[in-house]
């Protein structure tokens, strides 16, 4: 349960407990005030019926307004502790109201039930404002001074009724149970606070854990394709550094051996053959060229390739159930949609996780023979107001830039689902169902 709901659940039962413990105190007045006249006090005996009930109702206004006064200033000093800031002033206030109980049910008799009222108040206080260790010695302390101290016999004169030793056990025995009842639920609520907090630290470290897995494996694909890339640029200089200066000498030869054909006809036959030489050796190095090119370009991967390994990332990363359905899609379109798609996968898969909290997504693939739609659907919990953040944002902006669309909602019942499509000319993206569709037309 949320903190501050059980602070607000505390801070009513703590008022609630100051005002019915009035209550009871007047109720009890208000009785003994009209039992005095037929069983009157030593002190008051010999008055008549009326004198008694005057000097009862007097006595019991004045004690009434008493225990009143002293009530609210318990229950100003115990709002002022919830709202301290640090635990000293929260145990300095605790001590005054302590003090302002125990003066409050000084005075023994007719008011058990009302001091009992004010007591499990007092406990559930110690139980607001400290852990649960703290504020269980705390109300077993309150609980033992209100055992332990002496009460008053007489007061302004007048003799009080004192209560029998069984109905003292029985109301400490009372008291006792709330201390426990209060310490277990105390006990029990941090426990499964503490558990809530390392619950979500967790949480959040399988969140960052994904971003960087997504992250790395973004980084490895763009430093594989930066690598073969730089060693294609680097053969296309040895291309134009070796076999382009060959290529200009037999150019020149030629050039030469066509003003020899009449000047000189011994020369020109020589310099054909270095002609030749020059161009047997401009072919041996283009053949060699491109062996060290066959050799160094790495194939690029399909983008069925790079989604089976980002769904199988995805699950042993965050256990989360990935379940694919291609359809009548089988093989990649043109590497520009081939990335979108990618991102839009990736995207949807980390917002089931993240923010739907979904232990299973499904992904479904589909060419309508004019473009891809994909549809991402999760069992997570959903959203009533849907808000693009910068992933859902760029996501719109890279579709719809290539005349796609995208639409992002809540399924019935439970579960999100981001659905796209992406148009694609039709000699772009190959499958069978098309195929045969154009096949028998």
């Amino acid at each position: 349960m949320n903190r501050r709901v059980l602070l607000i659940i505390g801070l009513v039962a703590v008022i609630g407990g100051h005002l019915v413990s009035v209550i009871q105190y007047r109720v009890t007045a208000d009785a003994f005030v009209r039992e005095v006249a037929f069983l009157p006090p030593p002190d008051i005996t010999e008055q008549p019926i009326p004198q008694r009930l005057q000097v009862a109702a007097q006595l019991m206004q004045r004690w009434t307004v008493q225990f009143t006064v002293l009530v609210a200033i318990s229950l100003a000093i115990a709002l002022a502790s919830v709202a301290a800031r640090t635990q000293g002033v929260r145990a300095l206030l605790f001590a005054c109201q302590g003090a302002t109980f125990l003066i409050a049910t000084y005075a023994d008799g007719l008011w058990m039930f009302a001091q009992l009222t004010l007591l499990i108040a007092l406990i559930i206080q110690a139980h607001l404002l400290f852990p649960p260790r703290p504020a269980t010695a705390l109300a077993a302390l309150a609980v033992a001074a209100y055992a332990v101290l002496p009460r008053a016999t007489n007061v302004w004169g007048n003799v009080l009724l004192v209560q029998t030793p069984d109905r003292i056990i029985g109301a400490i025995s009372y008291a006792v149970g709330a201390v426990v009842t209060a310490h277990l639920l105390h006990a029990t609520t941090h426990a499964l606070d503490a558990e809530q907090r390392l619950s979500q630290r967790l949480n959040q470290s399988v969140l960052q854990l994904t971003s960087a897995n997504v992250g790395f494996q973004d980084y490895a694909t763009s430093a594989e394709e930066r690598s073969s890339q730089e060693e294609r640029n680097r053969i296309t200089r040895e291309v134009h550094d070796s076999i382009g200066y060959s290529l200009t000498n037999i150019v020149v030869m030629m050039e030469a051996a066509q003003g020899l054909i009449e000047v000189d006809p011994s020369r020109l036959r020589q310099t054909l053959v270095l002609a030749r030489t020059q161009a047997q050796d401009a072919l041996a190095e283009v053949r060699k060229t491109l062996r060290a090119l066959r050799a160094a370009s790495i194939p690029r991967r399909s983008a069925r390739m790079q989604l089976e390994k980002l769904f199988r990332t995805f699950e042993s990363a965050t256990s989360v159930t990935v379940r694919v359905e291609y359809r009548n899609l089988f093989t990649s379109p043109e590497s520009a949609i081939d990335s979108v798609v990618y991102r839009t996968v990736q995207e949807g898969l980390t917002n089931a996780f993240r923010h739907g909290r979904a232990t299973e997504v499904m992904v479904l693939f589909w060419f309508d023979g004019n473009g891809i739609s994909v549809s991402l659907r999760d069992n997570g919990v959903g959203s009533q107001e849907i808000k693009d953040g910068i992933g859902l944002r760029g996501m719109r902006e890279r579709i719809e830039a290539l005349g796609g669309t995208v639409h992002a909602g809540c399924m019935d019942g439970a579960g999100f689902e981001l659905r796209v499509w992406v148009p694609v000319k039709r000699g772009d993206v190959g499958t069978t169902q098309y195929q045969n569709q154009t096949a028998a037309g």
